[in-house]
């Protein structure tokens, strides 16, 4: 079991089982589409403007753990220097192709390697950016918990009701934690 697995959590052993139980069949029964994305997506992305194909972000995990995490990219080179963290929908850092990407959710396609590593799991929360982890912690009294009571990150249901990060969806993440038994 990777270390990101609390061995001090036996429900976070259930946790990795459940993850692999999906990964692994999911990547045998559907090889020739999850081979046609990995080829298609990065060579979209690339025509687009000739740059880098992934966005690397540091996060922090299980336990305040940070670890690298992986996606397509789909904003310009640099982005978070030239403005807002949170996007919307006409960011005008988006690329072309990103804006579809984002729309379909397939720029969080190479986040499946976090999940086989075990810094990730399918349901847990979000993994925030050292930022906006750090700035909600003092906006949101107990945010900082909401990493703890859960054994990995990845994204959650909320995640699901809107593309962006907000101060409510984390609260609504932090009540979710604390009603879970998990």
């Amino acid at each position: 079991m990777p270390e990101s697995v609390s061995s001090s959590n036996p429900s976070a052993h259930y946790k990795r089982w459940f993850d692999l139980s999906l990964l692994v069949p999911a990547h045998l029964l559907l090889f020739p589409i999850w081979a046609s994305l990995w080829a298609a997506i990065p060579f979209l992305i690339w025509l687009e403007d000739r740059k880098s194909v992934f966005y690397r972000q540091k996060r922090i995990g299980n336990n305040g753990k940070l670890f690298n995490v992986i996606k397509f990219r789909t904003m310009v080179i640099d982005a978070e220097e030239q403005g807002l963290a949170w996007t919307t929908d006409d960011d005008p850092r988006v690329i072309r192709v990103g804006r579809i990407l984002r729309r379909t959710a397939l720029d969080e396609l190479p986040q499946v390697t976090c999940i086989w590593k075990g810094d990730m799991s399918f349901v847990s929360p979000r993994p925030l950016d050292l930022n906006e982890h750090y700035a909600l912690e003092e906006l949101i009294p107990g945010f900082e918990k909401r990493l703890h009571k859960c054994n990995l990150v990845s994204s959650d249901w909320l995640r699901y009701m809107t593309r962006t990060t907000t101060p409510l969806k984390n609260s609504a993440t932090i009540w979710s934690i604390s009603k879970s038994s998990v």
